[in-house]
């Protein structure tokens, strides 16, 4: 579990608690910690420290806080920050976006700042344009639509697969055969955030584990029909890509076609 930014933490104490319960009631657990690219290598240090935090988020959203009444302006060294707390933190860091998706030039760009886990963060879940337009006297709706979709930033990261980096995808994963996808476009992991939100606000906590359950069975249901008994072999397997993320894609020099020729264990990289 990833918690939210905790700049706000940081900068007033009395909300601490906010955050370190999620160390407390998952004393065991898989926690990280989350900062925007605009923190300190003391912040940053601090932040993992606060909640115990086995890895750090550090989440891009340019476009939100442009949309942002009282959003930051001024991005420059952005890169530099996410370069110094990868060197200093102590612990696996991971550089995701909010839900604008990323192009290949972005990860290019982190890649060589030594970054090795990406969060595509695609377009399809959450819209921070939405949420920050409601808040706006002057809403930017064109803005709405903007960014890569998960699975066109998959399709953007096929390059920087075959160097070794490792790539999360969250954005609209709402069940078993969304993660199947992601993962077969070359995620190693999915994110899921709204879907859980929904069901703990609707439902019992039983019932939500009998759903996580459901998901996890989705999941072997398409591998099985798929042939595929690992993460490996399912990122190796046909893939049909269609409509309009495949214009894109032919948009950006990515070939469709050949996801759709592969055989598994067969991949060109």
């Amino acid at each position: 579990m990833a918690v939210g930014s905790q700049m706000a933490a940081l900068r007033d104490p009395a909300v601490r608690e906010s955050y370190q319960v999620v160390r407390r009631e998952n004393p065991k657990g898989m926690v990280f910690a989350n900062l925007g690219a605009e923190a300190t290598v003391e912040q940053a240090v601090q932040a993992v420290e606060m909640i115990e935090a086995n890895g750090l988020q550090i989440h891009l959203n340019v476009m939100q806080e442009l949309l942002m009444p009282e959003g930051d302006r001024d991005f420059r060294g952005y890169l530099d920050n996410i370069r110094r707390i990868k060197e200093h933190v102590g612990v696996p860091v991971i550089v995701k976006e909010v839900g604008f998706g990323m192009s290949a030039e972005s990860m290019e760009k982190l890649a060589d700042a030594g970054i090795t886990l990406l969060d595509v963060g695609g377009r399809g879940g959450t819209n921070f344009a939405k949420v920050e337009n409601r808040r706006h006297h002057t809403p930017m709706f064109m803005f709405e639509e903007w960014g890569f979709t998960t699975p066109e930033s998959l399709l953007e990261s096929a390059e920087l697969q075959s160097r070794g980096i490792t790539f999360i995808a969250s954005g609209g994963i709402r069940h078993g055969l969304d993660a199947v996808k992601a993962i077969a476009l070359g995620a190693s992991a999915v994110g899921m955030a709204g879907s859980f939100l929904r069901l703990v606000q609707t439902v019992s906590i039983e019932e939500c584990l009998e759903t996580v359950d459901l998901w996890h069975h989705q999941i072997r249901v398409a591998m099985t029909a798929l042939g595929a008994a690992s993460i490996n072999e399912l990122q190796q397997v046909t893939v049909m890509i269609t409509g309009r993320t495949a214009e894109r894609a032919r948009l950006r020099g990515i070939a469709p076609e050949k996801y759709a020729r592969q055989r598994l264990g067969k991949r060109d990289s």
